[in-house]
């Protein structure tokens, strides 16, 4: 499985650095619209998001939007290997942390306790109809979201990726937790 997952991952990424800047703006921009209208989205009091690296979707506008019109709002800040919720505060002033992620300087930012999120918008390498995420393989997600431990007491997951980051099926293991949801330029897939 671990060779298929790797091959997996390497397709995806060179789709990624062959998208058009364009494109990918673009695509981005349809997301975000589409976002802003989902009920979750609406109803989420508090939510984590990401800030996108190079390749990913392009929610940071929103994030912002959001954070403006009185949304608390979350990104993860890797701390000892482990995702650490931060409030978005003052996007203009964030830190690059590890693998080169924007992040609100700890020392100048409030956590979020984890039982607040209502909603996280994630990222992913490529995801399927199933809610399957497939990520860099480094776990940060998985481990975070495990923390929340019953279905019942995790907040919403909301994946967002570009259509060709959507597969019928990708290999999955058991300690991987599926999203609720997966929302692409055309697609809005409730699992």
């Amino acid at each position: 499985m671990d060779n298929k997952k790797h091959q997996l991952r390497e397709e995806i990424k060179r789709l990624r650095r062959e998208l058009e800047p364009e494109k990918r703006e673009e695509w981005s921009r349809k997301i975000r619209r589409r976002l802003l209208v989902l009920p979750e989205v609406q109803a989420a009091k508090t939510l984590m998001g990401y800030l996108a690296l190079p390749g990913e979707v392009i929610v940071d506008p929103l994030l912002i939007r959001l954070q403006q019109a009185g949304t608390r709002v979350g990104v993860p800040v890797l701390l000892n290997g482990e995702i650490v919720p931060y409030e978005l505060t003052a996007p203009e002033r964030l830190t690059t942390g590890s693998f080169g992620l924007r992040e609100p300087d700890p020392r100048a930012s409030h956590r979020i306790p984890p039982a607040q999120i209502d909603l996280i918008i994630m990222p992913g390498l490529a995801f399927d109809e199933a809610g399957h995420r497939l990520g860099f393989g480094k776990g940060y997600y998985d481990r975070f979201l495990a923390r929340f431990g019953a279905k019942a007491k995790r907040p919403k997951l909301l994946a967002v990726a570009f259509d060709f980051q959507v597969y019928p099926e990708i290999p999955s293991e058991e300690h991987d937790i599926p999203v609720d949801a997966v929302l692409t330029p055309t697609r809005l897939i409730r699992v």
